[in-house]
């Protein structure tokens, strides 16, 4: 890339990642102080900001497996590691599976 060419990109990086923290850092600041005021529109449905908020981190991994859809990859996974476990069980003591029989 030529340095005309990064310089652009990074200036629209910039404009960009500016908008959007701007939009979640103020958007809520002000939608919270019209309703303080009484001046927000009833017409316009203006969803709450804090509905949306996660209260821990295994709500954060929670949403994320939910989106990522790794709910059966995790399963499947904590499934292996139980058989697994289970199996160097069985073969410590000496104890024969019905796969084997």
């Amino acid at each position: 890339m030529s340095s005309k060419t990064f310089n652009a990109f990074t200036v629209i990086l910039a404009c960009g990642v500016s908008w959007y923290c701007g939009q979640n850092f103020w958007k809520p600041l002000i939608i919270e102080k019209l309703r303080e005021n009484g001046a927000l529109r009833q017409d316009i449905d203006i969803p709450n900001v804090d509905d949306n908020i996660p209260e821990s981190i295994q709500d954060v991994k929670n949403q994320i497996r939910i989106a990522l859809n790794l709910e059966d990859e995790a399963a499947k996974q904590q499934e292996m590691k139980n058989s697994v476990a289970w199996a160097k069980i069985r073969k410590e003591k000496g104890i024969s599976t019905d796969s084997e029989e």
